[in-house]
């Protein structure tokens, strides 16, 4: 099913992202992960092409939206990206 809310932002890519740190907090647990050619390795070397993946695989699978979830210096990925434009 999908929400009305839902929207695509065409071309946002984690290559716009530059490398370094990114944390995600959830259910009181922050989870630390770092940006890494265009990838996100999670701290047991997991690694995703897209933040939702990444995220959703720390979230017990359930669907996450990892560019509003994942955070680097008070600032969600997506705010990165979409300024940087």
């Amino acid at each position: 099913s999908s929400s009305a809310r839902t929207r695509t932002v065409i071309g946002r890519s984690l290559a716009q992202v530059p490398d370094g740190p990114i944390h995600f907090r959830h259910r009181g647990v922050t989870h630390h992960a770092a940006v890494e050619g265009h990838q996100i390795v999670l701290a047991d070397g997991r690694r995703f092409d897209a933040p939702s993946t990444a995220a959703s695989a720390l979230n017990g699978g359930a669907a996450i939206n990892g560019w509003q979830a994942w955070i680097r210096d008070g600032r969600t990925i997506a705010s990165i990206v979409d300024g940087s434009r």
